[in-house]
């Protein structure tokens, strides 16, 4: 017995092709009445398909893999979302926010490309660079926190840069070495000192202008005079307050860094906190 398919042109070009087909073939079976004589057959090419499926999968998983984290990506997204400044300093703040998981993938394109452009060890500088800048405060002017909303505003403005370094961004511009004007400058010194009586065990911290220990309380002290001001307070108990306020807040071991005492978070959560517990108010 013999079974004669006939393939219609369509298949015949496929087959040369090399390209999946499927569909409906012309069968007779000789001699007729034989014991298979389907009028018709769905005839598929398995070997085409096989190729077909593992070219599929070949895609597929080149996907998968563009949209993962590699070792060099996920260090630049965790030095970012686990920095000290983002978890301690900047919460509160209408910007510079860890990454969500959701945008992950969305800057990861932006993210290569710069990487590849000036290397993680260069950008990990840069991003200290951006974190020491916000840390004294100059994101912030014209009452405006010009910070990046995450990672991937940071990176954009790294990328612009990059086109145009002659316009680097306000957090790449070094400070000359004249001194910070400050008009709270006793009460920063005050600060300062009080701070290493009582973390550092001495009686003075040797507070110098321009420096970024000075840059941090100065910024403390610009959030504390007004809130003197506002609540009555003499210098003496407004500078205890706060101190104590940081230390009882302070949960990450050791004291407190000076930039605490000027944080976002110490002046809208552990300061108002610890002063609602202690004084009712």
């Amino acid at each position: 017995m013999q079974i004669v398919v006939t393939l219609p042109d369509e298949a015949m070009a496929a087959i040369e092709a090399r390209q999946d087909w499927a569909g409906t073939a012309q069968v007779a079976v000789q001699p007729a009445g034989g014991p298979f004589a389907p009028d018709t057959l769905r005839i598929a090419f398995p070997g085409v398909k096989r190729r077909h499926v593992a070219s599929a999968d070949a895609v597929a998983a080149a996907a998968r893999s563009a949209e993962r984290l590699g070792p060099t990506e996920r260090l630049i997204v965790e030095a970012w979302n686990d920095s000290e400044y983002i978890r301690e300093y900047a919460i509160g703040e209408p910007r510079n926010n860890p990454v969500p998981p959701r945008d992950v993938l969305q800057l990861l394109p932006t993210l290569r490309r710069t990487v590849k452009a000036v290397g993680a060890e260069q950008l990990l500088t840069w991003m200290g660079m951006y974190f020491d800048c916000c840390l004294q405060r100059r994101h912030i002017w014209e009452d405006r926190n010009h910070g990046y909303s995450h990672l991937g505003g940071w990176l954009r403005s790294v990328q612009r840069y990059l086109r145009n370094r002659n316009k680097p961004p306000y957090w790449m511009v070094t400070k000359d070495d004249r001194p910070l004007a400050d008009p709270n400058a006793d009460l920063t010194v005050w600060l300062a000192d009080a701070y290493a009586a009582k973390f550092l065990g001495r009686k003075r911290f040797g507070l110098a202008n321009p420096s970024e220990a000075y840059t941090k309380f100065a910024a403390a002290a610009a959030r504390l005079a007004p809130f003197m001001v506002a609540n009555g307070w003499d210098g003496q108990r407004a500078v205890r307050t706060l101190l104590d306020a940081v230390a009882e807040g302070w949960g990450l071991g050791g004291p407190p860094p000076p930039g605490a005492l000027g944080s976002e978070n110490t002046w809208t959560v552990v300061l108002p906190a610890y002063c609602k517990a202690r004084y009712g108010v």
